[in-house]
Protein backbone atom coordinates (compact mmCIF):
# COMPACT_ATOMS: atom_id res chain seq x y z
CA UNK A 1 0.00 0.00 0.00
CA UNK A 2 1.17 3.38 -0.80
CA UNK A 3 1.34 5.65 2.40
CA UNK A 4 -1.39 8.19 1.15
CA UNK A 5 -3.26 4.97 1.54
CA UNK A 6 -2.47 3.76 4.56
CA UNK A 7 -3.47 7.36 6.42
CA UNK A 8 -6.38 7.78 4.76
CA UNK A 9 -6.83 4.61 6.49
CA UNK A 10 -6.01 5.82 9.46
CA UNK A 11 -8.00 9.03 9.24
CA UNK A 12 -11.30 8.93 11.06
CA UNK A 13 -14.37 10.68 10.09
CA UNK A 14 -13.48 13.99 11.89
CA UNK A 15 -10.65 14.45 9.29
CA UNK A 16 -7.86 13.66 11.97
CA UNK A 17 -5.65 10.35 12.25
CA UNK A 18 -5.94 7.20 14.75
CA UNK A 19 -4.10 7.95 17.96
CA UNK A 20 -3.01 4.72 18.48
CA UNK A 21 0.42 3.51 19.74
CA UNK A 22 1.51 7.34 21.09
CA UNK A 23 0.29 8.60 17.62
CA UNK A 24 -1.16 12.54 18.24
CA UNK A 25 -4.14 13.18 15.85
CA UNK A 26 -3.22 14.49 12.60
CA UNK A 27 -5.15 16.96 10.50
CA UNK A 28 -4.46 14.70 7.15
CA UNK A 29 -6.95 16.22 4.33
CA UNK A 30 -4.37 18.69 3.19
CA UNK A 31 -1.35 16.12 2.94
CA UNK A 32 -3.88 13.35 1.25
CA UNK A 33 -5.18 16.17 -1.15
CA UNK A 34 -1.28 16.76 -1.78
CA UNK A 35 -0.72 13.02 -2.50
CA UNK A 36 -3.83 12.59 -4.77
CA UNK A 37 -5.90 10.64 -2.27
CA UNK A 38 -9.63 11.13 -2.89
CA UNK A 39 -11.01 10.89 1.07
CA UNK A 40 -14.25 10.94 0.50
CA UNK A 41 -13.63 7.40 -1.08
CA UNK A 42 -12.13 5.06 1.79
CA UNK A 43 -12.03 1.29 1.71
CA UNK A 44 -14.83 -0.60 3.37
CA UNK A 45 -13.21 -3.49 4.82
CA UNK A 46 -9.90 -3.33 5.44
CA UNK A 47 -7.15 -4.67 7.72
CA UNK A 48 -3.27 -3.62 7.90
CA UNK A 49 -1.58 -7.16 9.29
CA UNK A 50 1.86 -5.65 9.79
CA UNK A 51 0.24 -2.77 11.95
CA UNK A 52 -2.11 -4.52 13.35
CA UNK A 53 -5.57 -2.75 12.55
CA UNK A 54 -8.67 -3.66 11.35
CA UNK A 55 -10.99 -0.53 10.04
CA UNK A 56 -14.81 -0.76 9.14
CA UNK A 57 -15.59 2.42 7.13
CA UNK A 58 -19.24 3.38 5.58
CA UNK A 59 -21.54 6.80 5.47
CA UNK A 60 -22.77 6.13 9.43
CA UNK A 61 -20.10 4.37 11.07
CA UNK A 62 -16.22 4.05 11.43
CA UNK A 63 -15.00 0.88 13.46
CA UNK A 64 -11.56 0.35 14.38
CA UNK A 65 -9.90 -2.71 16.18
CA UNK A 66 -6.10 -2.52 17.49
CA UNK A 67 -4.76 -5.59 17.45
CA UNK A 68 -1.22 -4.57 17.04
CA UNK A 69 1.62 -6.55 18.64
CA UNK A 70 4.52 -5.46 20.43
CA UNK A 71 7.52 -4.77 18.28
CA UNK A 72 9.75 -3.56 20.74
CA UNK A 73 9.22 0.29 19.16
CA UNK A 74 9.01 3.15 21.97
CA UNK A 75 5.81 3.81 19.77
CA UNK A 76 3.24 1.06 21.92
CA UNK A 77 0.78 1.04 24.24
CA UNK A 78 -0.98 -1.46 26.55
CA UNK A 79 -4.59 -2.19 26.42
CA UNK A 80 -4.79 -4.42 22.79
CA UNK A 81 -7.80 -5.73 21.24
CA UNK A 82 -9.50 -2.27 21.68
CA UNK A 83 -12.31 -0.74 19.80
CA UNK A 84 -12.87 2.21 18.51
CA UNK A 85 -16.53 3.86 17.44
CA UNK A 86 -17.71 6.54 15.17
CA UNK A 87 -21.23 6.75 14.54
CA UNK A 88 -22.53 9.93 12.17
CA UNK A 89 -19.06 10.88 12.34
CA UNK A 90 -19.23 11.86 16.38
CA UNK A 91 -16.77 10.13 18.25
CA UNK A 92 -18.65 7.48 20.53
CA UNK A 93 -15.45 4.66 21.71
CA UNK A 94 -12.18 6.55 21.49
CA UNK A 95 -8.81 5.95 22.17
CA UNK A 96 -7.42 8.80 24.26
CA UNK A 97 -4.31 9.75 22.34
CA UNK A 98 -1.17 10.62 24.30
CA UNK A 99 -0.27 14.06 25.80
CA UNK A 100 2.82 15.85 25.56
CA UNK A 101 6.33 13.76 25.69
CA UNK A 102 7.03 16.01 28.41
CA UNK A 103 3.76 15.78 30.64
CA UNK A 104 4.10 13.30 33.76
CA UNK A 105 1.40 11.83 32.93
CA UNK A 106 2.20 10.65 29.77
CA UNK A 107 2.97 7.30 31.27
CA UNK A 108 -0.35 6.39 31.96
CA UNK A 109 -1.31 7.35 28.96
CA UNK A 110 0.39 3.99 27.93
CA UNK A 111 -1.36 1.88 30.25
CA UNK A 112 -4.13 -0.67 29.69
CA UNK A 113 -6.67 0.67 31.69
CA UNK A 114 -7.21 3.78 29.64
CA UNK A 115 -8.01 2.25 26.71
CA UNK A 116 -10.89 0.10 25.68
CA UNK A 117 -9.97 -3.43 26.72
CA UNK A 118 -10.05 -5.94 29.45
CA UNK A 119 -8.18 -6.37 32.99
CA UNK A 120 -7.93 -9.57 34.49
CA UNK A 121 -8.31 -9.50 38.29
CA UNK A 122 -7.37 -5.97 37.75
CA UNK A 123 -4.34 -6.38 35.61
CA UNK A 124 -4.12 -5.13 32.40
CA UNK A 125 -2.45 -6.85 29.53
CA UNK A 126 1.04 -5.67 29.54
CA UNK A 127 3.62 -4.39 32.19
CA UNK A 128 5.90 -1.93 31.81
CA UNK A 129 9.08 -0.86 34.27
CA UNK A 130 9.59 2.38 32.72
CA UNK A 131 7.99 5.46 30.35
CA UNK A 132 9.33 2.94 27.04
CA UNK A 133 10.18 -0.70 28.36
CA UNK A 134 7.58 -3.59 28.61
CA UNK A 135 8.29 -6.82 29.76
CA UNK A 136 5.63 -8.26 29.76
CA UNK A 137 3.30 -7.99 26.69
CA UNK A 138 0.21 -9.52 24.83
CA UNK A 139 -0.17 -11.42 21.85
CA UNK A 140 -2.68 -10.85 19.50
CA UNK A 141 -3.71 -13.47 16.35
CA UNK A 142 -6.24 -12.49 13.66
CA UNK A 143 -7.63 -13.45 9.97
CA UNK A 144 -8.16 -11.28 7.30
CA UNK A 145 -12.05 -9.81 7.45
CA UNK A 146 -14.47 -13.06 6.89
CA UNK A 147 -17.17 -11.26 5.00
CA UNK A 148 -17.94 -8.76 7.12
CA UNK A 149 -16.69 -9.90 10.47
CA UNK A 150 -13.30 -9.72 12.25
CA UNK A 151 -11.90 -11.53 14.93
CA UNK A 152 -8.73 -11.49 17.09
CA UNK A 153 -7.51 -13.48 20.21
CA UNK A 154 -5.49 -11.52 22.64
CA UNK A 155 -3.23 -13.78 25.25
CA UNK A 156 -0.75 -12.64 27.33
CA UNK A 157 2.51 -13.12 29.65
CA UNK A 158 1.68 -11.02 32.51
CA UNK A 159 0.73 -13.39 35.49
CA UNK A 160 -2.90 -12.43 35.75
CA UNK A 161 -3.40 -13.49 32.41
CA UNK A 162 -2.17 -17.07 32.46
CA UNK A 163 -4.39 -19.43 30.44
CA UNK A 164 -7.00 -16.38 29.98
CA UNK A 165 -7.75 -15.92 26.08
CA UNK A 166 -9.40 -13.06 25.04
CA UNK A 167 -11.48 -13.03 22.12
CA UNK A 168 -13.19 -10.41 20.73
CA UNK A 169 -15.20 -10.22 17.29
CA UNK A 170 -16.76 -7.32 15.57
CA UNK A 171 -19.67 -7.37 12.78
CA UNK A 172 -19.71 -4.23 10.81
CA UNK A 173 -22.92 -3.21 8.17
CA UNK A 174 -23.93 0.14 7.17
CA UNK A 175 -27.33 -0.20 10.00
CA UNK A 176 -24.92 -1.74 13.02
CA UNK A 177 -21.74 -2.76 14.45
CA UNK A 178 -22.39 -5.73 16.65
CA UNK A 179 -19.23 -6.47 19.71
CA UNK A 180 -19.09 -9.76 20.97
CA UNK A 181 -16.91 -10.42 23.43
CA UNK A 182 -15.50 -14.07 24.64
CA UNK A 183 -13.20 -14.23 27.63
CA UNK A 184 -11.87 -17.84 28.75
CA UNK A 185 -9.58 -18.90 31.54
CA UNK A 186 -8.55 -22.69 33.28
CA UNK A 187 -9.85 -21.01 36.70
CA UNK A 188 -11.98 -18.20 38.26
CA UNK A 189 -10.88 -14.57 37.58
CA UNK A 190 -12.55 -11.20 37.90
CA UNK A 191 -12.45 -10.10 34.23
CA UNK A 192 -13.18 -6.03 33.69
CA UNK A 193 -14.25 -4.97 30.36
CA UNK A 194 -13.23 -1.12 29.62
CA UNK A 195 -14.91 1.25 27.45
CA UNK A 196 -13.14 4.45 27.06
CA UNK A 197 -15.82 7.00 25.85
CA UNK A 198 -15.91 10.12 24.20
CA UNK A 199 -15.95 12.93 26.55
CA UNK A 200 -18.99 14.06 24.48
CA UNK A 201 -21.00 10.54 25.46
CA UNK A 202 -23.47 10.75 27.95
CA UNK A 203 -23.71 7.16 30.25
CA UNK A 204 -26.90 7.00 32.64
CA UNK A 205 -27.01 4.33 34.82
Amino acid sequence: RSAGNVLNIYRRPDGFSLTINDAYPLASDALLESMGVNVSNPERYTLLEQGGLAIFNSKKFYAALDVSNYTGQFSYHAGKNAFILYCNGDAFLDDPGCCNYDDPRFRSCKQGDVHSSLLVDGAPDAHSFSVYGFDKVPELKFTKWQGNKFTAVETSSVDEWQNVEFERSIECSDSEIVLTDTISGDREHIYTLLFTMSPSVYVEL
